[in-house]
């Protein structure tokens, strides 16, 4: 990515709130120029900061969508993550953090199925350190504070004590120590 389109992207963020942004092959060598861990300094490289958080593959690159937050931090803390090194920063006017989108491709595990039982997986969520489940019965209009499980780390729940020939509702949204995505339901 040439000095010119850097400068371009950064102009249309600070017009926006929120930008997809395609990323190319090989952005680590430029894991000089990435500021904080999770949330980012404006003057960070994009690309780069999208390896160091996972969110793509440096020998493939990908999409990313970036969120611009309100304001900066008093001090970015730098670390190593997924081959990147990022450093730490001082105080800084305006930050930005990536997307974490919602939980995808749900599946029945083969095998997990009973009259009372059944495990439901979904595809990973780069970035996302957790998930929150939440279970309701399809002709409820709402989740009760009773059906939220607790936090669980993996793509995957084991779902018990479960009525025969009803219908279930399924929330999951995937989180992190920054933000949530939007919740992604299934009905089975």
């Amino acid at each position: 990515m040439d000095q010119s389109s850097l400068i371009k992207i950064r102009f249309y963020i600070k017009l926006t709130y929120q930008v997809k942004i395609a990323c190319p092959a090989r952005c680590s060598k430029y894991q000089d120029h990435v500021y904080g861990t999770r949330e980012y300094t404006t003057d960070s490289y994009i690309c780069a900061a999208a390896l160091h958080d996972g969110r793509i593959h440096d020998s493939t690159g990908g999409e990313v969508t970036i969120k611009k937050k309100v304001s900066g931090l008093q001090h970015y803390v730098g670390t190593l993550m997924n081959g990147i090194n990022s450093k730490d920063y001082g105080a800084w006017s305006k930050s930005f953090i990536f997307a974490l989108y919602a939980p995808k491709e749900f599946n029945i595990v083969a095998g997990s199925v009973s009259d009372t039982q059944v495990m439901i997986e979904w595809q990973l969520v780069s970035g996302a350190d957790s998930y929150d489940v939440a279970i309701r019965t399809g002709d409820a209009a709402e989740y009760e504070a009773s059906s939220k499980m607790p936090s669980i780390k993996e793509n995957k729940v084991q779902l018990s004590e479960l009525l025969p020939d009803t219908t279930y509702v399924i929330s999951v949204t995937a989180r992190n120590v920054i933000e949530f995505s939007e919740a992604a339901e299934v009905r089975f």
